[in-house]
């Protein structure tokens, strides 16, 4: 007896996958948003609210490719669409036209390799 694993259908991985990414697109925007604004700041307290608020978000940003990156290892090829479709957009920029967000580009590589290994 081997193990089971709940699968989603095609449409619902996309549209699991597209409501993620909107969240993650959200969350790109308020760190780099927050990263522009530390270069202004030169008071320790405020840059350590700064750097509070940075690490809250990557570990929310944290969980939600690794929600990605679950389905993916779960859709196996059936994933390939839906990252031609869905995660190619989103985050090949980041690898090709670079970003001031280190952790973005960490998803976005974590994203493509997943899908080199897995799919």
């Amino acid at each position: 007896s081997g193990m089971h694993m709940a699968l989603l259908t095609q449409h619902e991985a996309t549209q699991f996958t597209s409501r993620l990414l909107k969240v993650i697109g959200l969350s790109f925007k308020r760190r780099s948003d927050i990263i522009s604004s530390m270069s202004y700041i030169f008071d320790a307290d405020q840059r350590a609210e700064y750097e509070d608020s940075l690490s809250a978000e990557a570990e929310f940003l944290t969980n939600l490719i690794d929600s990605i990156g679950y389905n993916l290892k779960c859709q196996k090829e059936a994933f390939v669409p839906i990252f031609e479709e869905c995660i190619l957009p989103a985050f090949g920029p980041i690898l090709t036209h670079g970003t001031n967000d280190p952790r973005a580009r960490f998803g976005a590589l974590c994203l493509f390799c997943d899908c080199v290994e897995h799919c």
